[in-house]
């Protein structure tokens, strides 16, 4: 038998066993969860540092990443950024934009302050990701166009600017919106797609036919078409009646204008022949031969119509060239109608073929 005091011993020795245990287990469970929250502020640490060395790295390439996606939209002008209407206005760039994109200032500031504000979750580097690609996607069409591509402007025109970009041309207007549609530009009929992107340059030349009284004149009609378009008020009958005859083409006129001569054909006179008769209607007239082809496009943009020898198979011919596209050209052939539409290789062959002569004013 256990005597009670005995068992008053045990029964206080086992209750502090528990106490003793159950005090443990309440520590451990403080340094449990002790552990716990700072496992959680260290991995909490660990991915603000994380995303702040991603922000660091976004923010120092933004610049880079800026031209990259520029370019890339350029590319892609069709589908993007290139759809303004004649009507539509593009907000122009803003200097902090472009600070925004190559400024290695601005971007060590917002690195500072995006270390002193802290970044607490993904939305915190969306938030100012997305600041970034706003201003990256804010560059309009035309500024993209120029920016870029500062070294290959076309030219200035009093209406606007003429750009190019990844071989494709704009016509920007000074409030930034590019030209669609089609427009009068220089005494030009210049047409444009819905996206701004140049295709083609025409002039309204008025036709006159040397058939049937000058079969053999298309040098003298061609030259006539040319100076009308001037604003010189000439026939074909008066060039005629002041021609050069002579057997050098350089001189005059070979032959008969009206008939066949033994040779079989009526004769020719190349740009040098007729460049006096032209100068005493037109002071500014001269001879274009051997012109580059740039040249001759550029004519054609500043309204000035062309008098293009060509040899074809079955002839040799004068036409006024009054418009091209990137694969055609436009001419009024005097011996068929007006605005007669060519493969332009094939009509560049055709003038190579002759000598690459040509006139304007």
């Amino acid at each position: 038998m256990v005597s009670a005091d005995s068992h008053k011993s045990e029964t206080k020795e086992i209750g502090g066993d528990k106490a003793e245990e159950s005090r443990e287990i309440a520590i451990d469970s403080v340094l449990s969860a002790y552990r716990a929250k700072n496992d959680s502020i260290k991995a909490r640490k660990a991915h603000q540092n994380t995303l702040a060395a991603s922000l660091k790295h976004l923010v120092t390439t933004s610049k880079y990443f800026g031209i990259v996606l520029i370019a890339f939209l350029v590319v892609f002008t069709n589908t993007i950024l290139l759809r303004p209407t004649s009507d539509t206005a593009i907000t122009p760039l803003t200097s902090q934009a472009v600070e925004a994109v190559s400024s290695e200032e601005l971007t060590e500031n917002m690195q500072l302050e995006a270390v002193a504000q802290g970044i607490e979750d993904e939305s915190d580097l969306s938030s100012v990701s997305g600041d970034l690609n706003t201003e990256v996607n804010s560059y309009p069409a035309a500024e993209i166009i120029e920016s870029t591509n500062a070294a290959n402007y076309i030219g200035i025109d009093p209406e606007g600017m003429w750009s190019y970009a990844e071989g494709i041309r704009y016509f920007v207007y000074p409030d930034n919106t590019v030209a669609t549609g089609t427009i009068q530009l220089n005494g030009a009929s210049v047409t444009f797609d819905d996206y701004g992107a140049w295709i083609s340059t025409r002039i309204d030349v008025a036709y006159v036919s040397q058939l049937p009284d000058l079969p053999f004149g298309c040098e003298v009609v061609s030259s006539t078409m040319m100076l009308n378009h001037a604003g010189v008020q000439v026939t074909k009958g008066e060039l005629v009646s002041g021609l050069n005859y002579s057997g050098d083409p350089n001189e005059g006129f070979t032959g008969s204008v009206t008939s066949v001569g033994r040779s079989g054909l009526g004769g020719i006179v190349w740009p040098k022949g007729i460049l006096g008769l032209l100068q005493s209607y037109l002071e500014s007239a001269h001879d274009m031969s051997g012109s580059p082809w740039d040249e001759i496009e550029r004519y054609i943009d500043n309204g000035k119509p062309i008098c293009m020898w060509i040899t074809t198979p079955a002839l040799d011919h004068t036409v006024v060239l009054t418009g091209y596209s990137a694969d055609n050209v436009w001419i009024n052939d005097p011996q068929v109608e007006k605005d007669v539409m060519m493969n332009k290789e094939t009509f560049k062959a055709y003038w190579a073929a002759n000598g690459y002569r040509a006139l304007s004013y």
